[in-house]
């Protein structure tokens, strides 16, 4: 009894005890980040987008095209009673799936709920091409032509080919665009928002003469020449980044124009090996870490 008294006056329980505190606040952040990167870094994986026949609980067959995210059994009652299955044995489970069909700009949903009897045909066609847009998110679709400036220059394949250069064109002009803007523009701004700061200064030293606000006007319109002639560079460069669009064929057989500029990225996971995957994975991965 005396050793163990001597021992907690020590104070050494309490370094185990906290020591073991922190231990598991390591254990549970260190889980939360493998729970999250679990959960999320599967995003970045180009699955499989598909191509179905799809007969929808009214009888009618549609054309779906898209990336099953999930899946989930659920009773064959529950969808009976909501009118999603036309006839189900009690006690039946039926699978169902997320399709994530994408296009928000055209049928308005990206993602659907599709049940495993409805589907009649399914195929992962190798030129289904997955565009990643900075409006309207992702696109699923078949390239039917690149257009340049309202001309058609390629079909098909030779389209597809054709695209990568020419986003990377783009790509090389946003990129110009951003230095403008944040360099010899801002430092232009800078300067005529310092003008215009100048002439209350002298007023209040009392420094204030005819000279002076004639030599602030000077420099001011030598600022603003400035200022056009960058502006029209940047209005070129925008001019530019428009001239190339994509027409794409979606889901419900329409064609769409797409314009090159408004592509992130393009890519066609059914054609892509296993090699080609993973370095795109870490490629997007790579992506999120440094921007």
């Amino acid at each position: 009894t005396v050793d163990f008294r001597q021992w907690v006056n020590s104070g050494a329980p309490w370094i185990w005890i906290n020591a073991a505190a922190v231990a598991a606040s390591l254990i549970m952040v260190v889980g939360l980040l493998l729970l999250i990167a679990w959960n999320g870094l599967g995003h970045f994986w180009p699955a499989t987008v598909w191509e179905m026949q799809y007969q929808a609980a009214d009888g009618s067959l549609q054309r779906l095209v898209g990336e099953i995210r999930a899946s989930e059994e659920i009773a064959a009652e529950r969808l009976r009673d909501a009118g999603e299955l036309p006839a189900a044995d009690a006690g039946t489970l039926v699978e169902r799936y997320l399709l994530k069909t994408g296009t928000r700009d055209v049928s308005g949903l990206a993602f659907r709920w599709i049940l495993h009897p409805g589907i009649r045909t399914r195929s992962a066609p190798a030129e289904l091409v997955v565009l990643e847009r900075h409006e309207w998110g992702t696109l699923y679709g078949f390239i039917e032509s690149l257009e340049q400036d309202g001309q058609s220059v390629a079909a098909g394949e030779a389209a597809w080919q054709e695209l990568q250069p020419r986003l990377q064109r783009v790509t090389e002009l946003r990129d110009e665009i951003q230095r403008l803007q944040h360099g010899a523009t801002g430092r232009i701004t800078y300067s005529l928002e310092r003008l215009r700061l100048r002439q209350p200064g002298l007023e209040l030293d009392g420094t204030v003469s005819p000279e002076a606000l004639a030599g602030i006007e000077r420099e001011r319109a030598a600022l603003q020449e400035r200022f056009g002639v960058l502006q029209q560079r940047l209005d070129e460069k925008y001019r530019d980044m428009q001239r190339d669009s994509l027409i794409m064929s979606v889901m419900d057989g329409r064609e769409i124009r797409i314009p090159v500029a408004n592509i992130v990225r393009a890519y066609r996971p059914n054609a892509m090996s296993l090699f080609d995957k993973t370095g795109f994975y870490f490629a997007k991965l790579w992506e999120l870490v440094s921007e």
